[in-house]
């Protein structure tokens, strides 16, 4: 309860403009961790699709993009289940909808220890700039890109 009284306490501290980014963050991501469990990742694209269209596209300052993926990372640690990178990734996408520069990759790479594939899911400007699921010293190949 008390771990529930400090993140409470922390939200308290947040201006209104982040505290209404976190809200639509926390849905946002709670929207894509149940349609990726339930639906089928074809059905779950169009659904993802159909909810982040927007035909009115404009650039997105550096401090809306920090803000959005800064909520991002605050509502994953929120939930008492794990939020891995590709959710985070989702809803980075969607809270930067508007923008026509933000590209979803989702990539793998060959885990030389136990001889298995990882995949893992970023976010990046058009210039190629990670904004969120950076990974140092990471090879990952990119398999699939989502505009």
């Amino acid at each position: 309860m008390k771990n529930w009284r400090k993140k409470w306490d922390k939200f308290q501290t947040f201006s209104n403009s982040e505290k209404k980014q976190f809200i639509k963050a926390f849905f946002i991501l709670l929207v894509i961790k149940i349609g990726l469990k339930i639906l089928p990742f074809a059905t779950f694209k169009q659904f993802f699709a159909f909810i982040s269209y927007s035909k009115h596209k404009r650039i997105i300052s550096e401090r809306d993009q920090n803000l959005s993926v800064k909520s991002v990372l605050r509502a994953a640690n929120v939930f008492p289940f794990s939020v891995t990178c590709l959710p985070r990734a989702l809803a980075v996408k969607f809270l930067l909808k508007k923008s026509d520069s933000i590209l979803l990759k989702i990539g793998v790479q060959k885990n030389l220890q136990n001889n298995q594939f990882e995949a893992h899911a970023w976010v990046e400007e058009s210039g190629g700039e990670i904004i969120i699921g950076n990974l140092p010293e990471s090879s990952y190949v990119p398999l699939w890109k989502w505009k």
